[in-house]
């Protein structure tokens, strides 16, 4: 079977691609976008404000989850002392 001309320059199936730089240029583009998505969000969120209505139950949630967490320490902190 006759090899093709181009069969010496084609790299085989398996043969280590290189993508860097390409791939390099795509990440710092994302990175950028980020960035930019990041400030954007945060502007938009400083000129809505905190809706505290919508916040509520969740700040209150987060009492009890904290309340608990000082519960636990308390109770962490007085059998470690027993121990002692």
């Amino acid at each position: 079977m006759p090899k093709s001309k181009r069969a010496s320059r084609r790299l085989p199936r398996d043969a280590p691609q290189f993508y860097q730089p390409r791939v390099e240029c795509a990440l710092l583009a994302l990175k950028d976008a980020l960035v930019g998505c990041q400030m954007l969000v945060k502007y938009m969120s400083e000129q809505q404000g905190t809706d505290w209505r919508e916040m509520g139950p969740m700040l209150d949630a987060a009492d009890s989850d904290f309340e608990k967490a000082r519960g636990w320490l308390r109770g962490r902190k007085t059998k470690g002392a027993r121990r002692a």
